[in-house]
C-alpha cells in the first residue's frame, strides 16, 4: 500500500499545472473492490466507485450514472452523455500499417488525434505502468471535451480517454484522471516485497518480487538478485530459475561518448547481449528518462538458450541497464508483467 501510495502521489506532482485547476482536488474515490480486469489489453483498471460500465463497438464505457453509459454506447451521436464517461480501447498495431511496421509513440499519437478528428489544446507525457503515454487534451467533433491517454502494450495501440461536456469540467477532473490512471496495474504480475534493488549513483530504489534472494557478496548484494537462492554462484547453464543484475555505471566509464543517445545505447547494449537485431524494443519511462525494453532468446554459452530481458536508460551521465535472465523464452514472456510492476516501483532517491 505504502508502494501504491507513492507511485499515486509521484504521478500527481507531474501533472502540468496549465492544464488543471489551481485547487486540485479529487473529485471521485477508487475502492479495491472497483475494477475491471481487461485481460486481451493486459491491466487492471480501477473506476470511481459506484459508476456503472459495459462494452460496445468501441471497447469499455464507465459512467456515473446508466442514462450516461447507455448514451455512450448505442452508438447514435443524437444521443450524447450528460456527465463525465471514462472509455477504453484498444487497437491491433496490426492494423494500423499505414503507419510503417513499428510506429512511435508520437507517430500513434497523431493518428489518434486525426482519426478521432480530435481539435487538440494540449499534449503531454506521463507514464502509465511505467510505459511511455501520452495524453491529449481537446475537443471531438461533437463538442465533447476531453483527455485521452495512450500507450502501446500487448500489440495493442490503447486509449483511455475521459469525455465530459465542456473543457471546464475535464480541466477540472484532469487531476482525479491523474490519479485513476496511476492507479492502472499490469494483469499476472508477481506480488513484489518490501526489499529493494538500490543504487547510489543514479539514486533510485526498486521492489523485487516477494521470496527472491540477493546476492550474498556485499559488493553485488543491492544489484543482483535470484529468484531461486540455490542459484546463487551458479554457471548460468546450471540456473533454473531468473535472475536479475543492474549495470550502473558512468558513459564514459562503459566508453561512451557524454552526447549518447538512449536508442544508441540500446542497440550497443542489444547486440553485446546476442538479442536478435529484428528484436524492436518497447518504449518505457525510468526515473522520467526514455527507457527501451528488449526481449528475446540467447545462448547460454552451452548450447542451450535462455530468456531476456533487457532494459536500457541514461540518466544523467550514466547508463543504467537492467539484465533479467530466465530459463527460457517462455518464462521470461510471462515474467514480463512483473517486470512492468518492478519499474513501476522505482524510486527516486535523489535529493533537491
Amino acid at each position: 500500500m505504502r508502494r501504491f501510495i507513492a507511485i499515486v502521489f509521484a504521478t500527481l506532482c507531474l501533472l502540468p499545472a496549465a492544464v488543471f485547476a489551481q485547487d486540485s482536488k479529487l473529485i471521485w474515490d477508487l475502492d479495491k473492490n472497483s475494477y475491471l480486469d481487461v485481460t486481451d489489453l493486459g491491466f487492471r483498471f480501477y473506476y470511481p466507485s459506484g459508476w456503472v460500465y459495459g462494452t460496445g463497438d468501441n471497447g469499455i464505457a464507465i459512467a456515473k450514472t446508466q442514462a450516461d453509459l447507455d448514451a455512450q454506447l448505442d452508438g447514435d451521436n443524437n444521443t450524447l452523455p450528460e456527465g463525465e464517461v471514462i472509455s477504453i480501447l484498444g487497437i491491433p498495431m496490426t492494423a494500423l500499417t499505414d503507419l510503417g511496421d513499428h510506429p512511435t509513440m508520437d507517430q500513434l499519437a497523431d493518428f489518434a488525434v486525426k482519426s478521432g478528428k480530435i481539435t487538440e489544446t494540449d499534449r503531454f507525457e506521463l507514464p502509465v505502468m511505467a510505459r511511455r503515454s501520452i495524453w491529449v487534451v481537446g475537443e471531438n467533433s461533437l463538442g465533447r471535451s476531453g483527455i485521452g491517454t495512450l500507450w502501446q502494450q500487448n500489440g495493442y495501440l490503447i486509449s483511455a480517454s475521459l469525455g465530459g461536456p465542456d473543457a471546464k469540467t475535464i480541466k477540472n477532473s484532469i487531476y482525479t484522471w491523474g490519479y485513476t490512471l496511476a492507479s492502472v496495474i499490469p494483469l499476472n504480475a508477481e506480488d513484489l516485497g518490501t526489499d529493494k534493488l538500490s543504487s547510489d549513483l543514479s539514486q533510485f530504489t526498486m521492489n523485487y518480487p516477494d521470496g527472491w534472494t540477493p546476492d550474498p557478496d556485499p559488493g553485488q548484494s543491492d544489484t543482483i538478485v535470484y529468484e531461486l537462492a540455490d542459484d546463487i554462484n551458479q554457471e548460468l547453464a546450471k540456473v533454473d530459475g531468473i535472475f536479475l543484475s543492474v549495470i550502473d555505471s558512468s558513459l564514459k566509464d562503459l566508453s561512451f561518448p557524454a552526447d549518447t543517445k538512449v536508442e544508441d545505447l540500446a542497440k550497443a547494449m542489444n547486440t553485446s547481449f546476442g538479442l536478435d537485431k529484428t528484436v524492436v524494443p518497447e518504449e518505457f519511462v525510468f526515473l522520467d528518462q526514455p527507457a527501451l525494453v528488449a526481449s528475446g532468446e540467447i545462448d547460454d554459452g552451452s548450447g542451450g538458450k535462455r530468456g531476456l530481458i533487457l532494459t536500457t536508460a541514461i540518466v544523467g551521465k550514466n547508463a543504467v541497464v537492467f539484465v533479467l535472465i530466465a530459463p527460457t523464452a517462455k518464462r521470461a514472456t510471462e515474467f514480463l508483467p512483473t517486470w512492468a510492476a518492478m519499474l513501476q516501483s522505482v524510486i527516486s532517491t535523489a535529493t533537491t
